[in-house]
């Protein structure tokens, strides 16, 4: 994490010094932005990476100040219960309650909850929560599933919450009810593979196994 930090914060540089004019970027006086790295955690486990880049680096301490360092802010998102978050009523709580949950059930549960505080944001705080839910949303759906979830939330806005809500209920609970269907269709088929193993290898023909089986002459020569 701390050098991937790093490979963050001097990508952001490098871009802002292309994007320059040459003759500022080369004057004196011109200089970076300042970045604050801050790590946001929802693991289970303890966080046990060193916070300061130089801990991270072998023999570091024989060089003192020479060395590179930084140190990133690390906010465990599990350190506040449900009711804090709540109660801040604000964008980052409502991030964070979003980003403790394990499953996409637990996600539209805490949306419901969420509802009228995400109807109270402004204009870019709904947009900024628009984007950090599509990021939560979407990271196990198939692309044509995703693509849904994301017009939904695209045409959203806080007065129709609820409706928004409600939409990507439906089109995550079709997703799970399709999954399961297909989780239960592999399993019967590969129950019937086993069942044509066995017939194989007792010496029945291919016919009869079709037959007991349902299965194709192209997936029985195969097994």
């Amino acid at each position: 994490m701390p050098y991937r930090l790093l490979l963050y914060m001097t990508e952001i540089w490098r871009d802002i010094i292309k994007n320059t004019d040459p003759q500022k970027a080369a004057r004196k006086d011109f200089r970076l932005p300042v970045i604050v790295p801050i790590v946001l955690y929802n693991g289970e486990n303890k966080w046990t990476v060193p916070l300061n880049f130089k801990e991270y680096l072998n023999g570091s301490e024989l060089f003192g100040e020479h060395v590179l360092d930084f140190k990133y802010s690390l906010v465990n998102v599990r350190q506040y219960d449900e009711n804090e978050l709540l109660e801040l009523e604000n964008l980052l709580g409502t991030v964070f309650l979003l980003d403790q949950c394990k499953n996409f059930l637990e996600i539209i549960k805490a949306l419901k909850k969420l509802a009228k505080i995400i109807s109270k944001l402004n204009k870019v705080e709904f947009r900024l929560f628009v984007t950090w839910a599509k990021n939560i949303l979407t990271r196990t759906l198939s692309p044509k599933q995703k693509e849904k979830v994301v017009e939904i939330l695209d045409k959203a806005n806080p007065e129709e919450v609820e409706e928004m809500i409600s939409n990507v209920e439906r089109v995550i609970k079709k997703t799970l009810a399709d999954a399961k269907k297909e989780g239960k269709k592999e399993a019967e088929k590969e129950s019937k593979r086993k069942i044509a193993k066995n017939m194989l290898k007792k010496g029945y023909k291919i016919e009869e196994i079709i037959e007991i089986t349902n299965l194709s002459k192209e997936e029985i020569e195969e097994l």
